[in-house]
């Protein structure tokens, strides 16, 4: 660190800031001994906020016309389970895999959301609390930007894949897979035997793949996103009485508002897949592109085609959070009351 009474440079407050809180000094490459009391921390507390969000939509959910909250908590769902039914085809499997896929999703959501706070808020509260207790002055509030957490989550989706390969195949069907998918069976006994050993080469390959590149894609997009967000925040705070100064700190307000608020392409709103399993890699901003999804309007027996237009593009043209509950109370009375929606499509 910088000298003491010296600001630290730049390289010195990057450096500081990629530091985990860990319960020992890691001395290896790959240490299991070692604890990230920091992603361990915020990764519970945004799991217990998810899960609280969720059995609080489910709570105060009602039959009748829904509000905001429970308008975005049902298109979130059925986003979610229109994958798991179009994944897992079983719809006893669906029970869990469906809520466990929607629970996965908002967990990471939020966890990935904790990168749009500002880079030192947190860890300066931890730099005057983190000591007062006999703490390193470290604090990191990504979880997702930590390797070890995203390589957790990816081992456990595979878990749960080999699992529910079992159950649904049951252990002679999945072996049975595992020795004869991609490049098939023989019934020469010799060919069988080669193409066997090739074929399970090929699973366990497929296997490893997937697992690895799960883990390192959501731990690389989250580092690389807080490491730019360090960048913007060191622009701010090279701000001068001159016009460099001013430039920067301007460019410091444009670049975070920018890049908080752009969609990143390699973070999809995925639910937990049984053969393809990816946890819900997603970056928070406002992705209006990952709530659309398609009104049954035509399906509907007491609806005029106008109606159906007028519905469908007053349905369509809502791109803010205020007005989803107009759109679900256009769905509502559609297929529980038959009611035509007026051409400006507005909820009484």
């Amino acid at each position: 660190m910088a000298v003491e009474g010296q600001a630290p440079s730049a390289g010195e407050y990057i450096v500081h800031h990629l530091q985990h809180l860990q319960n020992q000094k890691q001395t290896a490459v790959v240490d299991f001994s070692v604890v990230n009391l920091d992603s361990m921390f915020w990764a519970i507390s945004i799991g217990v906020i998810a899960c609280w969000l969720l059995w609080r939509a489910a709570r105060s959910a009602t039959s009748g016309v829904p509000g905001r909250f429970q308008a975005a908590v049902e298109i979130l769902v059925e986003i979610v389970d229109t994958q798991a039914k179009g994944i897992v085809h079983n719809a006893a499997s669906r029970k869990l895999v469906a809520p466990l896929a929607l629970t996965v999703f908002v967990w990471i959501f939020l966890m990935n959301a904790m990168d749009l706070l500002p880079v030192d808020l947190l860890p300066a509260i931890w730099h005057v609390a983190g000591p007062a207790m006999g703490a390193k002055d470290y604090m990191r509030v990504v979880p997702t930007a930590d390797l070890s957490v995203t390589m957790g989550l990816s081992l456990s989706v595979l878990l749960v894949c080999l699992a529910y390969n079992v159950k649904i195949k049951g252990v002679g069907g999945w072996a049975h897979e595992l020795v004869s998918a991609p490049f098939g069976t023989s019934k020469n006994p010799i060919a069988a035997l080669i193409l066997g050993v090739v074929n399970l080469a090929m699973q366990l390959i497929e296997f490893v793949a997937k697992t690895v590149s799960h883990g390192m894609r959501l731990f690389g997009n989250m580092y690389a996103g807080e490491l730019i967000f360090m960048l913007i925040a060191l622009l701010g705070g090279a701000f001068t009485l001159s016009a460099t100064g001013f430039a920067l700190a301007l460019l410091h307000v444009v670049a975070g508002s920018a890049w908080g608020h752009l969609p990143h392409p390699d973070h999809h709103p995925a639910s937990l897949r049984v053969h393809d399993a990816d946890a819900g890699l997603c970056r928070p901003g406002p992705r209006r592109a990952l709530i659309r999804f398609r009104f049954p309007f035509s399906q509907q027996p007491n609806s005029s085609s106008r109606s159906h237009h007028g519905s469908h593009q007053f349905c369509r043209s809502r791109r803010r959070l205020d007005h989803w509950s107009g759109r679900a109370r256009c769905l509502y009375r559609h297929r529980h009351h038959g009611q035509q929606v007026p051409r400006s499509g507005r909820a009484p």
